[in-house]
Parts: structure tokens; sequence; C-alpha cells
């Protein structure tokens, strides 16, 4: 509503009647959400409105309580600070429904958060309406269910925003409505429910209520007797069954009801004057309020008719109550036990439903809203309008607040228009001692205070002309004999009756009632609630005077609480609580909500508009927009003003500018547009009011007339011009036709000298020929005829081969194969996709090609595959065959040897003289094909089969020794394996596989008769040569592939696929993009030059792209000179190869292996949604790790493969490992060791690290194990830095000491640790295990002396390390400078040995304390994008206790910055973003500068909470360092 062109009453107001109209009941005043009242179900509420409104934006989304409560919900969790929401209004505004609106909202969004705990917490919120609504709400003449107290609902959260319980505070119970209430109104509702309450609880003994009619503060004159929009016996239902499930026992319930029965009973005694005083007219109703209240009849008499006077030094006496005075002392005792009632179910529900340990709240303040009646407004109508002051003033506040950080945010400078605020009527009201509040209290203290002169006093302290100015909200009646007076609020004048200002200000209780409840009664459960409301008034008034200045100390005057707790008035309490209530508010971040009630007809379609103008006024809403208006009130976002109206300019080009800012003041400053009525922000262009944006659009629209003028023209000439295209079209075509024909002449010319040359060349050459023929005598005379025929008549006799040396042969030309096939009956045929059975390994003697020589291999038969390794640990590859493509030779299977009787003509089989099988002793795999069959001419491919089968890498022969029995049945056993393997694999190799590009599922099954094509096009392709000047050598080609749901990628020289030029098994093959450019021939790149000078214009000439498909060493290389085609390709080809990977997988889809840092593993289950939080859960769980959240898994690579150049990262805890992790690896095998069955267990791993430095108390046995080793492992492998190599020889030593006391304590030896020595020597053999690989690499090229001697030298640096920290009392380390000679590791076992003595343990703590305080060391690690000057730069972020270190990727990481604590000032992350504010001080500098690091990654929060946590534990380091300094300073002064 702030965007409206004119802010004025008139127009707000017809803005909210015409939404109210449209059932449109919430609106924005800024950030503030007015809510009308529409008294029906208008449908803007529900589940399905709230799933909208979840961290949606709210400008996209109507207004509404949602929105607010969200923004309210995601601020809390963003930036850690507790948030208040103030609903306020008339009553019968909905307060209460916005209430419950927030409770709703807030509870569903925090089970995003966490779902087990606040599915527990939330529906005990909701509870609590029942119970607070039958205790609290009344009906009264403006509402059916108005809340007639104060409440202030603190919702409690944990760290990360999960509901865990709330805290209800109540101001202001109004206790008049007890005992008497006004017509057309009626008592609180718990009464009426009591009264038309069930049976069995209304006849239980000690409640026996009758009828409501019966009980005087029930019904009164002018009560109303039923509600229309209240049940009682429903709402009693759920009160009862929600105050036991919110901690009520029954026996307490049934005590509650006793209490309430009790109030009702004694409203139904009656007084006459007696003899002396009072007396009570039903002596059995007293009896029964005796029975009830477990007192004697005379106790209560005693207490409601006599006066206790006296005390301390003077003695006691009792003194007589009139009938009206014993009304009032009966009238103070019910009311004192139903505020005792309501302050319990208050207590109960907090200590139920509310935490200790919450991080931060969400407050929800109902409170009653501002009261005007035209008949009479007394003391409760001041106090509530007083508590309406004061919101309003912390409103204004934060209106301005909000204002001004607009005018900061953006950068603009602007100065505000003075507005007054409401102080002067809240220090009128209570700024003691002159005050109302004061006066009044002054009044109550006298015992001889009357109403009329409380009144003369006010209108001499604030009624004079003389302190007008100052008292200025104070006005006198115009009459003097009124008893008002008048205060000018800031919702309008208020006419303030004194009559019953100092009765209803005392609200004391007599010496006798406090007894009679605290002292005599009998009521365990009403003697506890009276004791511990006199004990906390106590303590509060104690703690109050405490803090006054000049206050006595100890005792004095007269007893119970002393005469300050006694003389203590309504007053003094409420502005006590208002004060604590406002402090509460300012502490928080707030929000409000204005409930407006459009009618006092409480119908639904009505509307009032003078009604709702004074509401208006009392929510403040008209302050909002004065305050508006008094800036710069209209704004614009920069980018629409500037796209909107840069039409607008006479000279667009000169707008040009880096940023939108600077265009738009270009913009405004070419228009023409006075500066001093606007100003340009960051994002917002303020304006002071609307007259410029309607000149603005008067020139828009004069530019946009003209070019619609300009646009017509253009469609107008369109048909002529089209004609002309035709015209010049086919002129174009004449002209090529007589081009071409001309051309054609010349190329006859051509061709018939060509001819001619030709024939004489032949006769030539046939002459040349036959002259050698003439001395050649094997030539009969017909042979030499047809060789001359075949030189001079080529066409007719055919060609012959020309020249003597007969190196030159003609081309063989290749049938082409079919791909698709179907059986005779051409039916379809369905199967499912086989699966792997058939796997066995073993050390063999196998010769690769027949020829060569045996040697001992491992060979491994598996998933399809048979490959020859070198030894089993290592797992290093020397050949693989895929047996889809082999043929098994010299072997026959057990049932062929059983029919081979008479059949010698078998293939492969070798048969004795009698016509049995020999046996096998050699089997012969002979691959037939490879992975990249390429068609070559028939001479070169017959060589290379012959090659490549008798010395080559065509064929293998598994040998045994044909003596030994048990290898004849070994090879016999591989042979089956083998048969069968192979059978299998051509089984997989051919089935068929459902490849959907749209990424949708088809339960369609897949024809395997016929092999379907996923795609097919023209590309370019290349194949690598055995080394680089083949590579160079070799040229692209341009052939037709087509990719087979088969698996197979076959390539043919045209598009009608008549000639195979070769194929590929993909499923074997990883993709991968080059970064090369596609090179382009001279003749195409000039024929595009001379096309864009045809063109006249600047176009951006886009390169082609180029991928390749690798399998180990083998690579062909696809590309295209359009990269889309090469897009589309590569898309396809991915998702192609993931599916094909399912054939033959390398890695387990069912069970994922996990490495510790000890060197042990875990095996557990996967499934296709394991997450890595999963994993690290399910691992920390069975190793006993308490600290879930310390610890991640980083997946490990034997090379430099990962994204970024690296060899490991940290896997993001919501990465789905068997669809992400295991894939990835599967197509890096594939890349790096082509066609194998198993790869090394290094090459790919994932290992359970521990992630943070914190190092948290709480740690089991083997978790301290576990940071050893991997403390260990960071120091060997070099993650560990330090600038001085002696510390590197001590931790070795820490090392070694905890190594050695952990195998004499197994070993049981009793030798006392302290006196172990170490002599040089000792160590050498076992350095390698704690000093870092890099050193022992570093020797590997140096003489073997210069090894010998450097491993000695460091070998003696260890034992003296050793010796010198583990050996007796260490040098004192002293902190007058001397200490800088010391290392870091040093101070550290100095400060243990100050507090242990020396063993394992503590040799453990002290080696992963010093280790963990480098950058790489326990670290968080993320790869993130860090926004440059200039570019992105993809980054590695490491955390840890050392601050933020921010490295460059790659294989082995480059350290680019680091920032300590003292560096970093705040940090805060938005969606994918984390932005960190630091300070520093470049080289050379002396100032420091300010600058913000932004980084882009998916785990911001993560990071946040991180550097959160740091922060936290540094700060306590830092305090107890200071303690610890602190203290040795004083020791060192008294020394």
């Amino acid at each position: 509503m702030i965007s409206l062109p004119t802010l004025t009453k008139d127009s707000i107001l017809d803005n909210l009647k015409r939404r109210f109209k449209a059932e449109l009941v919430y609106t924005y005043v800024g950030d503030i959400v007015i809510s009308v009242n529409p008294f029906k179900n208008t449908g803007c509420v529900g589940k399905g409105i709230r799933a909208k409104y979840k961290g949606g934006a709210r400008t996209h989304l109507p207004p509404h309580i949602y929105a607010l409560v969200d923004q309210t919900y995601n601020t809390m969790v963003r930036d850690n600070r507790s948030q208040s929401i103030l609903i306020s209004g008339e009553s019968g505004a909905g307060k209460t429904e916005a209430m419950k609106i927030c409770l709703t909202f807030i509870a569903e969004a925090s089970q995003i958060k966490g779902q087990r705990v606040a599915d527990e917490v939330a529906p005990r919120l909701m509870m609590t309406n029942p119970i607070m609504e039958g205790f609290g709400n009344a009906k009264t003449v403006r509402n059916n269910n108005s809340s007639r107290f104060g409440k202030h609902f603190d919702i409690q959260f944990s760290s990360n925003g999960v509901i865990l319980g709330a805290v209800t505070t109540v101001y202001l119970l109004e206790k008049p409505r007890i005992c008497q209430h006004l017509e057309g109104e009626r008592n609180y509702h718990i009464f009426y429910m009591l009264a038309k309450a069930p049976k069995p609880i209304r006849d239980l003994p000690s409640v026996a209520l009758t009828k409501w009619e019966n009980y005087f503060i029930l019904n009164q004159k002018g009560t109303v007797a039923e509600v229309t929009t209240w049940n009682d016996e429903e709402e009693f239902a759920d009160c009862h069954e929600s105050l036991f499930k919110l901690g009520f026992s029954n026996d307490q319930r049934t005590e509650l009801y006793v209490m309430l029965a009790a109030c009702l009973s004694l409203g139904n005694i009656k007084f006459d004057a007696g003899k002396e005083g009072s007396e009570v007219k039903d002596t059995k109703l007293l009896s029964r309020c005796a029975e009830q209240l477990q007192v004697e009849p005379t106790m209560i008499l005693d207490a409601i008719t006599f006066k206790t006077m006296g005390g301390g030094k003077i003695s006691t006496y009792k003194s007589p109550l009139d009938p009206l005075r014993a009304n009032i002392a009966r009238n103070s005792l019910v009311m004192h036990i139903y505020s005792l009632c309501f302050d319990w179910c208050v207590q109960v529900i907090n200590d139920y439903i509310s935490v200790f340990n919450a991080a931060y709240c969400t407050g929800v303040l109902d409170i009653f809203g501002f009261e005007n009646f035209a008949t009479c407004n007394s003391f409760p109508q001041l106090c509530i309008n007083f508590t309406n002051e004061s919101l309003h003033n912390l409103f204004i506040e934060h209106v301005f607040k909000l204002e001004q950080e607009v005018y900061v945010r953006e950068e603009v400078e602007w100065s505000f228009v003075s507005y007054e605020d409401n102080q002067h009527v809240i220090d009128l009201i209570a700024k003691r001692p002159l005050c109302i509040l004061g006066l009044l209290d002054e009044g109550c203290t006298t015992g001889s205070g009357k109403d009329s002169s409380v009144l003369e006093n006010c209108h001499s302290t604030f009624g004079s002309e003389a302190k007008n100015a100052k008292y200025k909200a104070y006005m006198k009646p115009k009459k003097a004999s009124d008893k008002t007076f008048i205060v000018s609020h800031y919702a309008g004048e208020v006419i303030y009756t004194i009559e019953g200002f100092v009765e209803k200000n005392k609200d004391e209780l007599s010496a006798d009632i406090m007894a009679l409840l605290e002292v005599h009664t009998r009521f365990d459960q009403l003697k506890q609630l009276a004791q511990n409301d006199s004990k906390k008034k106590e303590e509060a008034a104690a703690a109050k005077e405490a803090f006054k200045p000049g206050a006595r100390r100890g005792g004095g005057g007269g007893g119970g609480g002393g005469p300050g707790l006694k003389k203590k008035t309504v007053g003094k309490t409420f502005s006590e609580s208002l004060s604590s209530l406002m402090e509460k508010l300012r502490s928080t971040e707030h929000h409000y909500i204005r409930c407006l009630k459009p009618n006092q007809t409480l119908k639904a379609g009505d509307w009032d508009n003078d009604f709702m103008l004074k509401q208006l006024a009392y929510s403040g809403t008209l302050e909002v927009t004065q305050i508006r208006k008094a800036g710069l009130n209209v704004r614009r976002p920069l980018k629409h003003f500037y796209q909107y109206y840069r039409i607008c300019a006479d000279d667009p080009a000169s707008l040009r500018a880096g940023t939108v800012t600077k265009r738009c003041e270009l913009l405004l400053k070419q228009l023409a547009v006075d500066p001093n009525k606007y100003r340009v922000g960051k994002t917002l262009l303020f304006l002071q009011n609307n007259d410029i944006i309607d000149r603005l659009d008067k020139v828009r629209e004069h530019r946009i007339l003209g070019l619609v003028i300009t646009l017509q023209s253009f469609f107008r000439m369109l048909k002529y011009f089209v004609a002309y295209r035709k015209i010049r079209r086919a002129i174009l075509r004449l002209q090529g036709f007589c081009k071409s024909w001309e051309i054609r002449r010349a190329y006859i010319d051509v061709r018939v000298s060509a001819r001619l040359l030709q024939r004489h060349a032949r006769t030539y050459l046939a002459h040349k020929k036959f002259q050698d023929m003439l001395e050649d005598l094997d030539l009969t005379k017909e042979r030499k005829r047809a060789i001359l025929l075949k030189i001079l008549h080529p066409e007719r006799y055919g060609k012959t081969r020309i020249g003597l040396s007969g190196k030159r042969r003609g081309r063989v030309l290749l049938k082409p194969g079919k791909v698709k096939s179907r059986d005779d009956d051409g039916k379809a045929e369905y199967m499912e996709m086989p699966k792997f059975q058939v796997s066995h390994e073993g050390w063999l003697s196998v010769r690769i090609g027949k020829l060569s020589k045996a040697v001992k291999y491992y060979v491994s038969l598996k998933q399809g595959t048979l490959t020859l390794f070198e030894d089993h640990e290592s797992l290093d590859a020397v050949l693989s065959y895929n047996l889809a493509v082999c043929e098994l030779q010299g072997y026959s299977s057990p049932a062929m040897r059983r029919d081979v009787n008479g059949l010698t003509d078998l293939p492969h089989l070798s048969t004795t003289a009698s016509g049995k099988v020999k046996p096998t002793t050699s089997l012969t795999v002979v691959r037939k094909d490879e992975l990249y069959a390429h068609k070559v001419r028939g001479f070169r491919a017959i060589g290379r089969r012959i090659k490549g089968t008798l010395w080559g890498s065509n064929s293998i022969v598994m040998e045994i020794e044909p003596d030994v029995q048990r290898s004849v049945e070994l090879l016999a056993t591989w042979g089956d394996k083998i048969e069968e393997a192979m059978h299998e694999a051509m089984l997989v190799d051919s089935y068929k596989m459902q490849v959907n590009l749209d990424g949708e599922e088809e339960d369609k099954p897949v024809n395997q008769k016929v092999a379907t094509i996923i795609k097919e096009g023209y590309m370019r392709k290349r194949k690598t040569g055995n080394n680089k000047l083949q590579d160079l050598k070799r040229s692209w080609e341009r052939r037709y592939c087509v990719l087979y749901n088969d698996g197979k990628l076959r390539y043919y020289e045209s598009r009608d696929k008549a000639e195979e030029k070769g194929s590929l098994d993909l499923r074997f093959f990883a993709l991968h993009e080059e970064d090369e450019d596609l090179e382009i021939d001279d003749e195409e790149e000039g024929e595009e030059r001379q096309s864009l000078k045809l063109a006249n214009q600047f176009f951006k000439i886009e390169k082609g792209k180029q991928f390749g498909l690798h399998s180990g060493q083998k690579a062909f290389f696809l590309a295209s000179p359009e990269r889309a085609v090469a897009d589309e390709w590569i898309a396809t080809l991915q998702t192609t190869l993931a599916i094909l990977y399912q054939k033959s997988p390398i890695f387990s889809q069912d069970f994922l292996r996990v490495s510790l840092m000890d060197g042990t593993f875990t095996t557990m289950v996967m499934d296709e949604a394991t997450r890595t939080r999963d994993v690290v859960r399910y691992m920390c769980k069975k190793h006993c790790l308490n600290n879930e959240s310390e610890w991640g898994l980083i997946e490990q690579w034997d090379h430099p493969g990962l994204p970024g150049g690296t060899s490991e990262r940290k896997l993001p805890n919501d990465e789905l490992l068997l669809d992400q992790t295991v894939l990835a690896w599967e197509h890096a095998a594939r890349k790096r060791y082509g066609l194998v069955s198993m790869v090394p267990q290094l090459a790919f791993q994932l290992v359970l690290r521990k992630q943070t430095s914190l190092l948290p108390h709480a740690r089991t046995k083997k978790e301290q194990h576990l940071e050893f080793c991997q403390a260990l492992a960071d120091m060997r492998e070099g993650r560990f830095t330090t600038g001085n190599k002696e510390e590197v020889f001590e931790l070795a030593g820490l090392a070694i000491f905890k190594d050695l006391h952990v195998g004499i304590g197994d070993g049981g030896e009793a030798e006392d640790m302290k006196e172990i020595v170490l002599e040089e020597g000792q160590l050498t053999g076992q350095l390698h295990h704690y000093l870092p690989y890099h050193w022992f690499r570093s020797l590997e090229a140096k003489r073997s002396p210069v090894q010998k001697q450097t491993v000695a030298d460091w070998d003696g640096a260890v034992v003296r390390a050793f010796n010198d920290l583990t050996r007796g009392a260490l040098d004192e380390i002293h902190h007058d400078g001397a200490d800088r000679f010391a290392t870091p590791t040093r101070k550290i076992v100095a400060a243990f040995r100050m507090e242990t003595e020396m063993n394992a343990v503590a040799a453990t703590r002290m080696f992963i304390e010093r280790v963990r305080l480098a950058p790489l060391c326990f670290s968080a690690q993320y790869v993130a994008e860090m926004w440059s000057v200039d570019k992105i730069l993809k980054i590695l972020v490491v955390i840890n206790y050392g601050g933020l270190h921010i490295y460059r990727l790659g294989a082995s990481p480059t350290l680019l910055s680091t920032f300590d604590f003292n560096t970093l000032v705040s940090w805060q992350s938005m969606n994918d973003m984390l932005i960190i504010n630091i300070i520093y001080a470049a080289k050379g500098e002396v100032n420091k500068r300010r600058e913000k690091l932004r980084f882009l990654t998916r785990e911001s929060i993560q990071m946040r909470t991180l550097l959160s946590r740091y922060a936290e534990v540094v700060l306590a380091d830092l305090v107890k360092k200071m303690k610890l300094e602190g203290a040795h300073g004083e020791a060192t002064e008294s020394y």
C-alpha cells in the first residue's frame, strides 16, 4: 500500500475496502501486515497455501501472514537472532486467530528441519489454546471470545531451526471481571464450561456444582446466557483433555476444579450488618466454602469480616468490617484464588513444553488493543492504553529504523523531516515520580486517599498553564465539576473517569486472607500455590530494592516482606511487567501484524468507514504513511526503470556504462530531471513524488508512437520487398546457369586435351612394356597380347599393373556386413538382461602369442573378461580379452568328450590313434576382434591376423606339465570356466538395452532380435597412432556414425550404410571432452571470411568441438564443426554409457567398502538411495564414534582425475554414492585401465576422516585412536607443514613413545616408561613409518652413501628429540621472551607435563593437539568457486582451527591466502553462496582495509556453521589464555 500514488486517509481506506470486498483480507504497509477480519471462512488458510509461502519470495505472492512468519523464521535461522511478532487490534479483530495461524506455520516449517522433534512439540503448542482461551477469554460487548489478558508466546528453537518448546508469559489479567461484569457480557468461559461439564465431574463431592444461574458472579444483570460462536460443553471436553496431555494429573485436574467451584461458592456469600461489623446470611453456604477450602468456617468468617491491625512493636487487634468492606474482602479472596489457578495453568504448561537449552526464540505477542469508550474509561483502560502507547513508541522506532536502513543499504544521502513521537505521553503516565501512576500510588499509600484528592493533585501538577508546555498531553475537563481528566494519546483524546481509580489500584490482600491460604488451609495444592506466589513477589521486591542507589542492607521494619511489598499497587506492578516486556522486545527483531475489525455488528460483508479510520489511527498505520512521505516515497527497481524508460533517451548510445546505477544516472541527466528530486541507490531509484514518473510516461508514449509508425511503414513495404527478393533470386539463378554453361564448355575442351594426352601416354607405356617383354622368354604371344590390350584399352579389356617392380596393388573391396537381423518368422524376442555368474582366478604359465616364451601370470576370469596380471596384489594388468569375441582352441567339454566316438572332423580336438580325445595340456584363447575394430585392406588385415596370433597379442596359450595329474585337472577346470564365461559374455554382449534419452523410464521390453538405432549422423573421426609422429600423420575423416542399443558404435562411408568402416564396443570405453578445438581447412575458412565480407556485419565465429572415447591406452576421437551437434552426441553417449556399464560393472552396486585411518575397512550394504550422510552415520554407530558431525567421507583416487585436477575430495552429505560416486569410478576405471575385470584396491576408495579439529572431550578410545592414525598419516603424506624441521623429529618421537608404551603395556612388562632411553641406530628401519614419504623419495636419485648418511642423521635427530621430551623433567620455558626458541610441540609437551605424567594417552593427545593446527590437517575441505575481480576461480577452501585457507586446485594444492579468526569479521550464507567479511592489511601498508569474500558452493550452510563453531572455540581458548596470564601476573606480583 506504500506504493499508492497518493498516500492519504481516503486512498488507504478505499484500497482496504476494495480488497475486503474481493475477500483479500491481508494487505502490506511496508513490512507490516494488516489483517481485516472477514467474519467468515474465505479459504485463505490451509496446508496447500502454507506450502506456497515456505521459502517463497514475498513479492511474487499475495500479501499474507504466512509470508511475514516465513520471513521471521528464515531471518532467525539465518542471522541466529531471536525474533518477535507483535499482534494488536480491537477486541474481535482476529488477534487470537492470527496467533493460531502464526503458530501453525512455524510448527509446520520446523518439521522440515527436524521431523521427529517437531512432530512431538507442535501438537503440544496447539493444545495450549483450549486452556488459555477457557481461563483467559470471556464474552464482551465487542467480541464473543475476547482475550482479557496479554499473552507473549516465546517459541524456542534449536540452532538449526527445529522447534523445541515454548514459554508463555501473561500480562494484566482482568481480575475485576471475576466478581463483576458489564451488561451484555459474562464472566470467564471456564466457569460456564465447568457448570455445564459432564455429570460425573460436577457431582464430585468436593465440586458439587448446580446450574450456572445459581451463582451470583455468573448470573448478574444483563448476563448473556448463550454465546453463538462458543459451545461450553465441547470446549470443556477439549480443555479437559488438553489439561491431561499438557502435564496435569487426574488428581490435579480435580483440585483445579475444586478451586474454581470454591470461587463460585464464595461469590454467593451475602452480608448483613451485625452488632460488630458484618454477619453472614447463609451459614450452610459458609460451611460449604470452608469444606472446599479445607479450613474451619470461623477462619473464613474472620478473614472476610475482620481486618487485623497493628503489628511490629504494637500489639495486634482485629477491626470489624462493615458489609461493604466485607464484600470487598470476599471479592479479593475470590480474585486471588482465581489468579492462583490461572498462574498454575501457565506454570504447568511452561514446565511441560519449555526447554532450557534453546538457541534462540521467536516471540508472538497477542496484546489488547487501544480502548476509548464513549460512556466510561476507568483505570483498566488507562493501563491498556499505556501499553499501546509503549508499543506504538516501539513501532515508530521500528518504522524509522527500517526507513533509515533502506537509505543506508542503498547508500543514499537524504535529510529526513523531523517527526515527533509519543514519548511525552509515556512520560506523563509512568515517568516517576511526577506522573499519573505515581500520584495515584501516592494516594493509595495514604490510608485516607480518595479519588477526588488524586484528581485534584493531577490537575494542580499537570494542568497548570506554566507546566502545560511540558505536559501538553494532559488536559482538564471543560467543567470543573466533572470528575474526569483527558489524555491526548497517539490515537486521539480519551476522557478518563477518576471514580474507582484508588480502589482498583490497591489490589492488596489483607494479612488475614493471606494467612488463611498460606497457613490455615489443609488444601495442600492451594497452600503451595499461595506460598509460591508470596515468595515470588518478595523476591521480586527484594531484587528491585537491592538495585536502588542507597538501598539499606539487612532487616528493619515489620515482618513479612517489608512495607514496600505490602504497599505495592496494580499500577506499579503493571509498569514493571510492561518494562520487562519492552526490554525483551527491544532485544529482538520485531515484526508487526495489525488486526482490524470492519464493523461493530460482527457480520460478514459489513464495512464501517468511520470505525475503520479510527482503528487505522489506533494501529499507527497512518503514521507509517506520514513517515514514508517525509522521505523519497516513490521507489522503482533500477533495472526495471532503466529498461522501461531508456526509450525516452535522445542519445541511447551515450548511456553505455559498466553498471545499471551509472546508466540510470546518465538517463536521468539526459532527461533533465532535477537532481534534488531523486537519488540513485544500488538497486533502487528514489523519487520525491510521482510527477517525474508522469512526465516520463508522456515522453515514453510519444516515442512508442513514433516507433509504431515506423513499424507500420515496414509492414507496408514488406509485400513489395518479398516480390523484389523473388525477382532477384530468379536473376541470380539465370546468371548461374549462364556461367555454368561457359564453365562446361571450358571443361569439355580440357577433357578432350586430357584424353589426347592419356592416349599418347598409354602408347608410350605400351611401347616400353613391349620392349621389356621382348627380353622375357617365359611369356607366350597370347599373354603378351593380352597385356598390351589392357594397357591400350583398359575400358574394354580391364586394367593391369603398370611397371616392372610389382609393388603396386589394386584396392580390395569388402562386402558390407549386416547389423540388424530377424528370424524367418519375423517375430520379436524379449528377455531379461543376463548376469555374469562365472568367475575364477589363479596362477598359470601363459604364453602371449603362440611363439612367445611362457611366463607365470596371475589370471583372472570375471565379468566376461580374461585378464593377465603380474601379481595378485598390485593388479597391474598385462593383457585383457573380451571373451565375447574370443575362441577357445585345444579343449573339449565333458559333454563333447562323451559324444566324440568316431568323429574325427570336429574342430580344435586332437585324438589318439584309437580315436580317443587326448588329455588337455594347453588352452589357446584367440581374440577374433578388438575393442576398436577398424576395417583395413585385405593384405594388411591378413598380416595382422597372422602376426597377432603367432607372436602378437591376439592369442594366449595356457600350459601345464602333462605328467602332473593335478595340473591336468586344473587346466580342465579353467577350460570349463572359460567356455561358460564365453557363452555368458556373448549373451551379455548381444543384449539390447533400454536407452531413453528423455530421462523417463519405460516398462516396455526391448526386442532382442533387432538392434535399434539410438542416434545417427555424420561426424569427423580420427584414431590415435602408436606414437606422436603417427598422431601427426593421422587426419580427420568424415564418417556416418550410428549408435545402436546393443552398445555398438559403428561408422560407415555414407548414409546408406553400404560399407561398414569400423565399430566400437562402448561398454569398455569412457567419454572425455577434449580441450583442443577442431581445425578448419583453408578453403572452408576462406569461404567463411568471404561470406562475412558479403554480409558486411560482424558475426561470432563458433569453432567446432571434439571428444574422445578412451579405454586404457586405446583412444578414438570424434568431432563436429558444429558445437551443438557435438554436444548432442556427448549427452547421448553419456546416457548410453551409464546404462551399458550395468552389463559388466567393475564395482559392486550392492556393497560399499569404507576404509578407516588405522588401515582397517568396513563393508556395508548400499542401495540407490544411499547418501554420504548415511554412510557416515552407519560408520560412527558401528565403531562407537560419538561425534557424528565431526566426521566426513573422503573420496581418494590414485591419480589426479577428480574435478580440479585433484586426487581426493570430501563428498557432500547429500551425494548419492551409487548414482554419482560409483558411476564416476566406473567411468574413470575404463578410461585409465581399459578392458579389465578388477582394479587395485587403492585406485578408488572411500576413507572416513575427521573433518574438524574441535576435538571435543566426549571421545571414545576408538575415536582417539583413529585421530592419532589420521594425524600420523597427515604427517607422513606431507599435509602437516612447519617451518622448523626439528619439530617433525619431535612429533616422530612422540609417536614412537606412544607405540612403545602401547607395545610394552600389551606385553605385560613392568618397566617404567620414564627410564626408556633410545640410542642412535635403533630406529633406522622404522623411520619410514614416522617421517614424511617425500623425504625418502627425494633420496632415490642420490648415491647410496649419501642416502645412508642422511637416514642416519634423521635417526639421530629423532632419538635426541625422543630422549629430550620423555626423559626426566623438560627445561623450564619462561614467559619473558625466551620461549621464542621453543617449538610449538615443546610448548604443548610442557603444558601437558605440568598437568599429568608422561604416558601413551598423554602422548596421543599431545601429538593430535599439534598436528591439528596445520592448515590441511583435521580440516574440512570444500571445492568452491570464488568471485575475483574479473573472473571466477575454482578453488579449495580449507577450514580448521587456524582459520580459513584458500588453495588453488591441482594435483598438489597451492596455498593462495590464509585468514585467521583475527581477520575474519563476520560470515553469512544465502542460498548457495557464502559471504565473508574480512579486515586485513596488505604488504607494505599500515592501514587496514575491509573486503568481502564470496564463495559459490552447495555447502555454504555447513561452512557457515563450521566457522561459527570454530570461532566459539577460538574465543574460549583466548579467554582461557587471558585468565592464565592474569593468574600468572598476580602470582608474580605477590612473589
